[in-house]
């Protein structure tokens, strides 16, 4: 492993460990219920596989249209997605998804609600993306997406769901084309 898959590592666990901690002091016992209720329905799960995949899959086709929206997308993480080590990258990847769906849909969405929830999920990919306005709108938006996922099943684990199948496809579609 080297020094930036090192950093990388590290900041991916210290963030995930603050979304759990802000998560742990906001939602205490609910929360614990919440993130333990589990998914009911096959159908549901592959329903929320399948939108994971289409999401990634869209990203991908306006990122292979080549011309001006090629450049809203940051070459930092295509970088990082590419060329950290599939297992280091993987497993960053989960804790980023089960952290973040934890906090924003979990834990504030309840409180602030779905708007605010994913304008801040949306400005803190913003910033995390070298402030590329682009990702921060895809995140709001896919945020919006997951909330009412979770607004319509009740169950955390389905934007969950969502979003590792967003990141998982998001992953091979862009380690393929490197291929």
């Amino acid at each position: 492993m080297d020094i930036k898959e090192r950093e990388l590592l590290i900041s991916g666990i210290f963030s995930s460990l603050l979304f759990f901690t802000i998560s742990a002091l906001i939602g205490g016992k609910k929360l614990i219920k919440k993130i333990f209720l589990l998914p009911h329905s096959e159908k549901l799960i592959l329903f929320c596989f399948f939108l994971g995949f289409l999401t990634a899959l869209t990203l991908f086709l306006i990122y292979e249209s080549k011309g001006k929206f090629r450049k809203l997308f940051p070459k930092e993480i295509l970088s990082v997605v590419k060329y950290t080590s599939l297992p280091t990258w993987l497993f960053i990847m989960t804790i980023a998804s089960l952290s973040e769906e934890i906090l924003f849909r979990g834990t504030l969405q309840p409180i602030i609600g779905i708007i605010l929830t994913n304008l801040i999920f949306g400005f803190l990919h913003y910033l995390a993306e070298k402030r590329f306005v682009f990702m921060g709108i895809v995140a709001f938006l896919f945020g919006i997406l997951n909330s009412f996922i979770y607004k319509w099943t009740g169950v955390l684990a389905y934007p969950i769901i969502v979003h590792l199948s967003h990141n998982f496809f998001s992953t091979v579609f862009l380690r393929l084309k490197e291929r």
